[in-house]
């Protein structure tokens, strides 16, 4: 598929020439029951205060749905140039970028916005369509394929790059909010941050610009990180004037593990800690992908890991694919 040239389409007949699709498909997708058109997941969420509690997620079922959800995806982002302070779901920004803008800062405020991509109704989603220079009635139909029961699709791949055209106008008031403290804003997806070395806005003042783009503050707060304390922007330390860095509790727990591991080998590890058989693949899995993470971030300390887990597989690697 090309990409979706917006303001060249000027009825279902051309979106569909454009999709690469039939007519036929745009008005299946969107006439019926979209509930049909998904499966609901759900995934619990971490940690012992959330537990019982789940974070629900939908995957389109239909195949002709999902190429035209990522296609609109591609298309915006291949559109649009999103501001610096925009750092979630940009081709080079990252939790590592992200946190780069804060690094070293006396103050560090943190807020989440809550129900993030549920706040963002059809009628947003179709604006913003509008603002790329859609026809009315296309700008709708493009809505209703990038919605679900009148709100974005948490899964799909098109709501990231969808909630950051919503919420620019919410982006410049906090930028602005910001700047009157002389603080550094940046948002990645539901997660805000600004830091200063003077002062920072109150949580009354972040809640104020939510509330006019009609998002709400999660449990009603912020936090304020204070240098001399643990300070973490999208899960990364920023303590270091240098660079992030992964918090150490992490690096603690994953050196534990590799050692004992390298020490005894990987089979006897598991079995030793009460890992089932059917478990341990996983496990080694979720430690590569630790080690894997951490190269983004702390690149000499995860060829230090990597290099552990080698002698682990080396010590005792049986019953484990490689």
């Amino acid at each position: 598929m090309e990409h979706v040239k917006f303001d060249q389409i000027r009825n279902d007949e051309d979106l569909a020439r454009n999709f690469g699709c039939k007519v036929n498909d745009l008005r299946r997708l969107t006439e019926g029951d979209q509930r049909l058109l998904y499966l609901t997941i759900r995934i619990p969420k971490r940690g012992a205060a959330r537990r019982g509690q789940y974070r629900i997620v939908y995957k389109a079922l239909d195949q002709t749905l999902r190429l035209l959800q990522k296609n609109l995806a591609s298309s915006i982002a291949a559109r649009v140039t999103f501001a610096d302070h925009v750092q979630g779901f940009v081709a080079r920004r990252s939790i590592v970028t992200n946190a780069r803008r804060h690094l070293a800062r006396k103050y560090v405020l943190t807020a989440d916005i809550e129900n993030f991509f549920e706040s963002i109704t059809i009628e947003r989603v179709a604006a913003a369509f509008r603002g790329l220079g859609c026809h009315e009635g296309v700008a709708q139909t493009l809505a209703t394929l990038a919605t679900l029961n009148g709100h974005l699709v948490q899964g799909s791949s098109a709501s990231p790059v969808l909630a950051n055209l919503v919420c620019e106008g919410m982006d410049a008031d906090l930028l602005a909010l910001g700047g009157s403290y002389d603080c550094t804003f940046t948002r990645y997806a539901d997660d805000i941050t600004l830091s200063g070395d003077e002062r920072v806005p109150s949580g009354e003042e972040i809640a104020d610009v939510l509330a006019r783009h009609a998002f709400v503050l999660r449990d009603g707060r912020v936090r304020v990180l204070r240098r001399g304390r643990r300070q973490y922007v999208t899960g990364l330390s920023v303590f270091d004037a240098e660079r992030p860095r992964i918090p150490r509790v992490h690096k603690r727990r994953l050196r534990l593990l590799l050692h004992y591991a390298s020490k005894h080998g990987l089979e006897k590890h598991f079995e030793r800690i009460g890992i089932e058989p059917e478990n341990r693949y996983r496990e080694l899995r979720r430690m590569e992908g630790w080690i894997q993470f951490m190269r983004s971030v702390e690149p000499r300390r995860a060829a230090e890991f990597a290099a552990q887990l080698d002698d682990a597989r080396a010590a005792d690697a049986r019953g484990l694919p490689k």
